[in-house]
C-alpha cells in the first residue's frame, strides 16, 4: 500500500447560503478529514462569504478562500480553483452537496491501491431538495494515469454522463482537466 496522500477539496460558491452549511458540516463529518478546503466564490450578494468565513475560523484543517473580482462563470471558477489547491488528490464539491462520512477515507484508500491511478470517478445519488434520493447513479471507475493524452472532460464528463463532484483526481492530471467548456 502506498503512502497517505494530501486531500484538498476544491469546492466554488455562488449565492449558495441555503445550502452551504449543510455541505461544510458533511466535510467536518468525515471519517479522513481534509489537509484543506480551497473555495473561489464568484461574486456572491448573500451571506455565502460570511458562512465561509465563521466555518474557516473554527474548521480543523485550513480553509483558503477566494473571492473573484469579476464573474468567471461555474468552469473557469472551477478551474481557478483547482489550480490553486496543494494536495497531491484534488475532489471536487459544489456547494449544495452533502457527503457521505468515509468519502475521503473509501477514496483514499482506493488511491492508495495502485500508484497508477490517476483519477477515479465514484457513485453518487442525487436528492432533491428535502434530502430524499431521487437517483442513484453507479460509476465506479478507475483512470490510470497514462491512458489519457487529451482533455478527460471529452471522455469522463461530456460523453459518459459523470458528475464533476464524484470525480477525485490526482493532481498532476488537472491539466488533463482543463480548460474545461464552459457552459
Amino acid at each position: 500500500m502506498s503512502k497517505k496522500h494530501n486531500i484538498s477539496i476544491v469546492m466554488t460558491t455562488y449565492n449558495g447560503e441555503r445550502f452551504l452549511k449543510e455541505q461544510l458540516d458533511s466535510f467536518l463529518w468525515q471519517t479522513r478529514l481534509p489537509d484543506e478546503l480551497v473555495v473561489c466564490d464568484d461574486g456572491s450578494t448573500d451571506r455565502t462569504l460570511d458562512i465561509l468565513e465563521n466555518f474557516a475560523r473554527t474548521a480543523p484543517f485550513p480553509v483558503k478562500i477566494f473571492r473573484n473580482p469579476q464573474r468567471l462563470g461555474f468552469s473557469k471558477n472551477f478551474e481557478k480553483a483547482s489550480l490553486m489547491c496543494s494536495g497531491d488528490l484534488v475532489a471536487f464539491s459544489d456547494q449544495d452537496d452533502i457527503w457521505l462520512p468515509e468519502k475521503l477515507e473509501v477514496v483514499e484508500n482506493i488511491f492508495r491501491t495502485d500508484d497508477e491511478i490517476g483519477l477515479l470517478i465514484h457513485n453518487l445519488e442525487l436528492v432533491d431538495n428535502y434530502n430524499i434520493k431521487i437517483i442513484h447513479k453507479n460509476m465506479l471507475k478507475l483512470i490510470k494515469l497514462n491512458n489519457y493524452k487529451n482533455n478527460i472532460y471529452l471522455y469522463c464528463i461530456k460523453d459518459q454522463n459523470y458528475n464533476g463532484n464524484s470525480i477525485i483526481v490526482k493532481s498532476p492530471l488537472l491539466e488533463k482537466i482543463w480548460p474545461y467548456p464552459p457552459f
